[in-house]
């Protein structure tokens, strides 16, 4: 492929993922807090289970969330300041 082409995509792309990034480590924030996580869940249809997997396991899904949410405001500056040209 053409370099303008990848460009191109990439254009498209990396919005889209910034996104979705965005939305999931919305969601997954609220692992912080039992009394938010189990009606979120409850309306995703996922079970007690579930509920309890994350609140086991909650300050890894914490980090994780604090790792995308710093991707996505890295490249929120970036196309804010115009240095990617593909973002």
């Amino acid at each position: 492929m053409s370099k303008t082409i990848k460009e191109e995509r990439l254009r498209w792309v990396l919005p889209i993922v910034t996104k979705e990034i965005k939305l999931v480590s919305g969601i997954a924030g609220t692992a912080f807090c039992a009394s938010c996580l189990a009606p979120l869940f409850a309306f995703f249809g996922i079970g007690f289970g579930g509920v309890v997997f994350v609140l086991n396991y909650r300050w890894y899904f914490v980090v994780g969330v604090i790792l995308l949410m710093l991707i996505t405001i890295y490249l929120t500056a970036r196309k804010i300041n115009k240095v990617c040209v593909s973002c």
